[in-house]
């Protein structure tokens, strides 16, 4: 399967699917009407060759394929939603985030163990690379 073509919003149906268990709760969760997540659900068991998710008492039971799929899924969406969350703050003490640094020789040299100190305590998860 290629992604030329493909409807990137199935990934989303199929997350709530998958989590809810059921096409009417889907829906309420990505507020669509449950046709729409019928027609979804269809659509992605026609282009993956697998029924996806099989009525049972208990809602919409996951086929061994959809298992394997969803952790997969889970993880791209939430990736897509962290680049796309341009409202976040940032947080030193918890940011993994890497800088290239471009300085003179004794800047680096007087600047750089109190910038060191400083991030230590308050971001130690912040990478410094001088350039």
């Amino acid at each position: 399967m290629t992604l030329d073509g493909f409807d990137l919003n199935l990934l989303r149906v199929f997350d709530a699917v998958m989590s809810e268990r059921n096409m009417t709760g889907a829906a309420a969760r990505l507020g669509l009407t449950q046709p729409a997540i019928s027609h979804a659900v269809h659509r992605m068991r026609e282009l993956c060759n697998d029924p996806l998710f099989v009525r049972s008492t208990g809602g919409m039971t996951p086929t061994e394929y959809a298992r394997q799929l969803a952790a997969p899924i889970s993880q791209a969406l939430s990736m897509i939603r962290d680049a796309l969350d341009l409202d976040f703050a940032f947080d030193p003490a918890t940011s993994m985030r890497k800088f290239n640094v471009l300085t003179t020789d004794a800047a680096e040299v007087h600047c750089f163990p109190r910038l060191m100190s400083r991030l230590e305590k308050h971001a130690p998860r912040i990478g410094i690379f001088s350039m």
